[in-house]
């Protein structure tokens, strides 16, 4: 029996792993079930191990020993978009939304800051701009990966998301992965983009993009007065990056339960 506290009522399954063990010293077979258990919101879950052990001449009411093991997690607590888009209603809003469902749908809350709202650094509005970068800082610690939506215009140069970026404390993104959309302009330039970002991204920590989007004008779908979506390729894109960015993280999980298992 595995029992994982949590104080959220509402929680996603996402892993259950078995493992069997002979103990070199005791002729018993150990059976040990890891139960993990996440919600978005989900930072830290106490995992209880229950090991019991027998042979052919114990008695089948043999104690059962419980050992209590605190695992730090930032897997799934929620992915974190920073957009540098002049205005927050035109197709990069749509792309957000799209983005959102797609993480809905494997139980991620996505949530977005968007640099226009950064207030103007005067005298009068300092205190807002500390405040403003102070919640940004926050937000970026706790979540698990970190989303950049810029314009990609022909100078290439995302002035609006650098501004921001440049105020955060170096290191902010070290240990997460970054994922880079860009809208508009042409396919070519999303590497002058991420060129155009490097230096901020090293200082933050970043060595690698994990994965790139480039949404293009032929990436939406308009008919007629409704809103535009995106195009089925366009969505695969999307959730391929996605996809990889998961991967990763469950990966480095895994590595990271392993060697605190090992120190037990």
């Amino acid at each position: 029996m595995v029992v994982d506290h949590d104080d959220h009522n509402k929680f996603t399954s996402k892993c259950i792993h078995v493992h069997r063990y002979r103990h070199s010293h005791w002729p018993a077979r150990y059976l040990s079930v890891f139960l993990v258990l996440s919600t978005p919101q989900l930072k830290t879950s106490t995992l209880f191990i229950l090991v019991s052990h027998s042979s052919q001449n114990t008695d089948p009411w043999a104690p059962i020993r419980q050992f209590s093991i605190q695992i730090e997690s930032i897997f799934m607590s929620y992915f974190l978009s920073i957009a540098g888009s002049q205005t927050k209603f035109s197709k990069a809003g749509f792309l957000l939304r799209t983005t959102g469902s797609m993480l809905e749908q494997r139980a991620i809350e996505l949530r977005a800051i968007h640099a226009v709202d950064l207030p103007v650094a005067e005298i009068a509005n300092r205190d807002l701009t500390a405040q403003f970068i102070a919640n940004t800082t926050d937000q970026v610690q706790q979540a698990a990966a970190i989303l950049l939506l810029t314009p990609a215009t022909k100078e290439s140069v995302p002035t609006l998301l650098l501004t921001l970026l440049e105020q955060l404390p170096d290191n902010s993104f070290f240990n997460k992965p970054v994922l880079l959309f860009a809208t508009g302009g042409l396919p070519a330039q999303v590497a002058v983009l991420e060129r155009a970002l490097r230096h901020e991204l090293l200082r933050l920590g970043t060595t690698t993009i994990a994965a790139k989007v480039h949404i293009g004008s032929g990436s939406w779908i308009t008919v007629g007065n409704d809103r535009p979506r995106l195009s089925r390729g366009a969505e695969t894109e999307i959730a391929h990056s996605i996809e990889i960015v998961l991967k990763g993280i469950r990966l480095k999980e895994c590595k990271d339960f392993s060697r605190e298992l090992a120190k037990r």
